[in-house]
């Protein structure tokens, strides 16, 4: 299957779309821009609850990217033999971010 926007393999098949890795980070971090602009303030600070999984860390990566004031809030959601493997993964973005 190939990128509808280049001919690039791609690597996600969205209910309407199919992208590679350089255009499915353009679309996520343009609907993220796009929310985040009506509910946040640059201004403020933005807490932003994270466990160390993909979801969270690339929510708090792209938010701080857009130049919010992030604070990260580490979430322990309770799932067993998880939190050992994902709390690294956490420090190391926040660690990389200067959070």
């Amino acid at each position: 299957m190939k990128c509808q926007k280049c001919d690039n393999k791609a690597v996600i098949n969205l209910q309407y779309t199919t992208l590679c890795k350089k255009h499915f980070i353009q679309y996520y971090e343009r609907k993220v821009k796009r929310t985040a602009s009506k509910v946040l303030s640059k201004k403020e600070k933005v807490g932003v609850g994270v466990s160390g999984g993909k979801d969270s860390l690339a929510l708090l990566y792209v938010l701080h990217k857009l130049g919010y004031n992030t604070i990260p809030i580490l979430i322990d959601e309770g799932i067993r033999r998880y939190r050992k493997k994902t709390v690294p993964y956490a420090g190391k973005l926040c660690k990389q971010l200067g959070l």
